[in-house]
């Protein structure tokens, strides 16, 4: 098996060399290059490692190709599942943010009844004070008039 792989290469490399070598276009070639990382001008000169690494090349494009649905079904899994995820965070901040706003909004009717029942406590307190400070001049005024009226009858 391996002596039929190496007389194919050997036939193929003397196929090889017997054509001129060098880049039909420049440009091309280079593009050739950049994009695929493949070089025409020198295919005459390829040694059997060269042919061997551009047939492993080969097998993997192979099994690429063979596999191509597979794979974009699990690179389409893997962005749809990012895509779901990233929806999930922003609900879930949304979420989160609708709710914050609600507890806070309870949080200021809850200071706006404190302060409410404050200054209503504050004005029944000041209410209070006056009250028992005028029925207390009451007291002392109505004492001093019965003490008086005492006094006027003791005499007379």
């Amino acid at each position: 098996m391996q002596q039929q792989l190496d007389q194919e290469q050997d036939v193929l490399t003397y196929l090889l060399t017997t054509l001129v070598g060098g880049a039909l276009d420049a440009e091309g070639e280079q593009m050739l290059d950049d994009v695929f990382n493949i070089t025409t001008a020198n295919l005459n000169q390829l040694t059997p490692q060269g042919w061997a690494a551009i047939g492993d090349r080969a097998i993997q494009a192979k099994w690429f190709l063979d596999h191509i649905t597979e794979i974009k079904e699990k690179f389409k899994l893997l962005i749809d599942a990012q895509i779901c995820f990233r929806e999930f965070q922003g609900w879930l901040m949304e979420a989160g943010y609708k709710g914050a706003e609600k507890i806070k909004k309870a949080q200021i009717d809850v200071a706006v009844a404190r302060a409410k029942y404050g200054a209503t406590v504050e004005q029944q307190d000041y209410r209070l004070t006056k009250n028992k400070e005028q029925f207390a001049a009451e007291t002392v005024q109505e004492n001093g008039c019965i003490s008086m009226n005492a006094n006027v009858s003791k005499k007379s």
